[in-house]
Order: structure tokens, then sequence, then C-alpha cells
């Protein structure tokens, strides 16, 4: 897994990474970090995903917005730019567990039409099964 950083929405976000292929965007939730998808980011590689798991914005390292904003549209806003200076096209997933899925949930109908939405997954240790499901139909 790489260490890696990015500047979307005027934030400099710090996020791990794993895999190569379309774009699985993983946003976690509060109080959980991007390493709460340390099991799901191999299962996405193997499956020809790049896995890309952010640090939210106030998360450390991931920097602290000027203005202290954490208000759910500022977090879709992110995940809209973290989708597109990722590189995230309409074979990409988007993974989002608490305030990650709100994020998720949020995005809905403003990133590119076909992009895979997974919001609210409630326990991470489920989520491997969750998107297998998925990925499998």
């Amino acid at each position: 897994m790489r260490h890696k950083r990015i500047v979307a929405n005027g934030i400099d976000f710090a996020y791990l990474e794993e895999g190569e292929g379309p774009l699985a965007l993983l946003l976690h939730g509060f109080p959980e970090a991007p390493s709460m998808y340390r099991h799901l980011t191999p299962v996405l590689a193997e499956a020809g995903y790049r896995a890309v798991a952010p640090a939210l914005r106030g998360f450390a390292p991931t920097q602290i917005p000027p203005d202290g904003s954490m208000r759910i549209t500022d977090l879709i806003a992110d995940a809209n730019c973290l989708h597109e200076e990722l590189g995230g096209d309409t074979n990409a997933v988007i993974v989002g567990h608490d305030w990650g899925g709100f994020a998720t949930w949020g995005s809905d109908g403003t990133l590119l039409e076909g992009v895979g939405h997974f919001p609210f997954l409630e326990k991470p240790d489920e989520v491997n099964q969750r998107i297998l499901r998925f990925l499998a139909a």
C-alpha cells in the first residue's frame, strides 16, 4: 500500500492507494481513518481496481480547512473533487461509511453517470462481501 498526497477542493489530502485500474474511492467515517479499509483495499486491487482511501478533511494527516468547515456539502464537494483529481470515470465506485456515506450518497447524481455508489456501510468487516457481490453482478 502506498502513502500519497493530492490537492482537491483546495485541501491537501493524504491517502492510501493500492492496485491499478478503475478508481475505487473509499471514504471513512467518524472517528475512523483510511485504515478502516485495510482489508478491503487488497481485495479491490485483486479485483482490478485502484483502491484509494483518503483521510477526510480535518482528519490527520489531511489538512484542516482554513475555515474549519466540516459541513456535509463540503464533504460532498471533496468526494466529487477527489473523484476528478484521482482520474475517476464511469467505471469508478465510491464506498462510504458514516460521514463518508453521507458524502457518497450526496455525490449521487453530481458525479459522472454510471459511477457505482455504496453509501452507508455500517460494519467495515462486512464491506468486502458486499462489494464483491456487487462487482460480480
